[in-house]
């Protein structure tokens, strides 16, 4: 692809959020300079991961600022309150939670959180808009329920 295109990836709902998630985590400014690209960067590089290994608190940053860059279009697709629950154990095995009043829109099982990541910046976009879909479709299909 072109640059322009690689580039324009950036430019999109989902891809605006996770940038503000992943400035979020720089309380100093060290970052204020770096392109997205750059910013972006972690998410699509390899990694090597030996199982029984401890993960790394920059593994689990990346997974946890991935999901909530997620809820946040939720919010603003259903303008209700979605909460983000990460839990995963040292060996990197676990699950995340979405819920919207007390409907459960999201429940994913992580395994190697280690190795998160996508292959291209367009990969992690078409999974966002896949999980945001599933999302908003149970949300209108039980809206009762996530108005509780």
């Amino acid at each position: 692809m072109t640059e322009v295109a690689d580039s324009g990836i950036y430019e999109s709902a989902f891809m605006q959020a996770m940038l503000r998630q992943v400035k979020a985590t720089d309380q100093y400014g060290v970052r204020d300079g770096w392109s997205c690209e750059r910013l972006m960067e972690p998410y699509f590089r390899k990694r090597s991961f030996e199982a029984g290994c401890v993960v790394d608190d920059k593994a689990l940053l990346r997974l946890q600022l991935f999901y909530q860059a997620l809820a946040i279009l939720i919010e603003g697709e259903c303008g209700q309150m979605v909460s983000t629950i990460v839990n995963v154990n040292d060996e990197g095995f676990g699950r995340v939670v979405l819920i919207v009043g007390r409907l459960v829109v999201l429940d994913k099982t992580v395994r190697d959180a280690g190795r998160f990541g996508f292959a291209s910046p367009q990969a992690m976009q078409v999974e966002a808009e896949k999980l945001l879909a599933v999302a908003v479709g149970l949300i209108g299909k039980y809206p009762e329920a996530a108005k509780l």
